[in-house]
């Protein structure tokens, strides 16, 4: 899935303060912002779609019932990325969870068989350097580099300092470099 481009602080604020007021039209800009990276970030944790659209609506109805906790609005897309991640690691791993229903690659049916051969080779050299790193510092650098969250924010997330999420990015671009 692809979305727009990531807003800024002043439209993360601007929608924090629709949904506080009760704009029933906010939930609907909310989705349209941010569901398809969400939705991305989901189904990478979770591969299978289903259990990542569940996680999702999950998010989305807990953002608007709980948007008074959000203490800096200019900060919503972190906010949001965090109830996300901790439902879908709360549905991961849940012992009664089915799996299977991952999510078709994108444009594969429009591809020529070299250019799918081609794809499938570099997902494997992707796949190779992102194994070398741990899962903490993998997840850290696919949420700075595939949806832009910062340092702050990806403190935050992990419940870390952001001068500590910030060696940790560091620390994980380096390694991957290496």
């Amino acid at each position: 899935m692809t979305g727009r481009a990531v807003p800024g602080a002043i439209d993360d604020a601007r929608l924090v303060e629709a949904l506080r007021t009760g704009d029933v039209i906010a939930l609907s800009e909310v989705y349209d912002t941010f569901a398809p990276p969400l939705f991305d970030y989901c189904h990478g944790l979770l591969r299978d779609r289903v259990e990542a659209a569940g996680a999702l609506r999950h998010c989305l109805f807990s953002a608007r019932e709980h948007v008074t906790a959000l203490r800096e609005p200019a900060r919503l897309r972190g906010w949001l990325y965090a109830i996300a991640r901790k439902e879908s690691l709360r549905r991961r791993d849940d012992p009664a969870r089915s799996t299977g229903q991952e999510a078709p690659e994108a444009g594969a049916g429009e591809m020529s068989r070299q250019e799918r051969g081609r794809l499938a080779e570099r997902r494997e050299l992707a796949h190779a350097a992102l194994g070398a790193l741990g899962g903490r510092e993998h997840e850290m650098l696919d949420l700075a580099v595939r949806h832009g969250l910062t340092a702050p924010d990806l403190a935050k997330l992990f419940g870390t300092a952001p001068d500590e999420a910030d060696a940790a990015l560091r620390e994980a671009r380096a390694a991957l470099t290496a």
